[in-house]
């Protein structure tokens, strides 16, 4: 199925978030959302932009990471790009949502540098954002001088850990809790926070090896950057992971 593309120019952008948007006099096309699997190809193709600048392409490819015990640390999502015509085309990912515009930006996750060849982006535990339960949404954009055919290749990496093991992946503040997602013992814990143990967390019920929990929020003050670490009772630690209280 060709991919069809939004009449939306875009400069070239010095980072994800910082991409100045020219609309086109000529009516948008309606976007359309087209599911993917892994060992799933795409092809599609997307109009040159007409004058300096890119064009994003309206078509975005949905994956979808089903939500389990642990968080999705044992595999990365990897998607490959590779370009048929020698254009300059870009690839952009975003977590829950479509990739969009607003005020002139692109707002999305993750993207790839240009490209005139082929380019791979692979999304796991490791990567911030880390790869989470949900939808995940793809769009392609087109910088070159001519309309841009491409293929999309959608597989996954298996990663290996020594087990028993304790990993962390990514952590947020509800109300007065510390949320710590991840792939955990299902056996109790201490909390450390910059090293200095903060005392016990409770594992949640549905998702007793994917989350913990601590009443230890307060600790943290808004824009206040911390070191996190768990020890659970059988010896395991867990990795150190680095959180940032948002300000809001």
């Amino acid at each position: 199925m060709g991919a069809s593309s939004s009449l939306l120019l875009l400069q070239p952008p010095s980072s994800i978030r910082a991409v100045n948007l020219i609309v086109a006099s000529s009516p948008a096309r309606l976007q359309e959302d087209v599911a993917v699997d892994f060992g799933q190809t795409k092809k599609g193709t997307i109009s040159a932009p007409g004058q300096e600048g890119c064009l994003l392409g309206s078509t975005q490819y949905v994956f979808n990471i089903e939500e389990e015990d642990c968080e999705p640390v044992f595999f990365g999502l990897s998607i490959f790009l590779i370009n048929l015509n020698n254009q300059e085309i870009k690839l952009y990912a975003r977590i829950g949502q479509k990739v969009a515009i607003e005020e002139g930006k692109v707002i999305a996750d993750y993207y790839s540098d240009p490209i005139s060849n082929g380019k791979s982006l692979l999304i796991n535990a490791a990567n911030r954002p880390p790869l989470q339960p949900g939808k995940y949404y793809f769009a392609v954009s087109n910088c070159g001088s001519e309309a841009a055919d491409y293929e999309l290749i959608f597989s996954g990496s298996f990663i290996d850990y020594f087990s028993p093991f304790a990993l962390i992946t990514r952590v947020e503040i509800k109300e007065d809790e510390l949320l710590m997602y991840g792939c955990y013992p299902k056996k109790g814990a201490k909390l450390f926070l910059n090293r200095e143990r903060k005392g016990s967390i409770r594992h949640d019920e549905r998702r007793p090896h994917g989350l913990v929990i601590s009443k230890k929020a307060d600790k943290i003050a808004p824009g206040k950057t911390v070191k996190l670490h768990l020890k659970f009772r059988n010896g395991i630690i867990s990795n150190e992971f680095k959180f940032t209280r948002p300000i809001n």
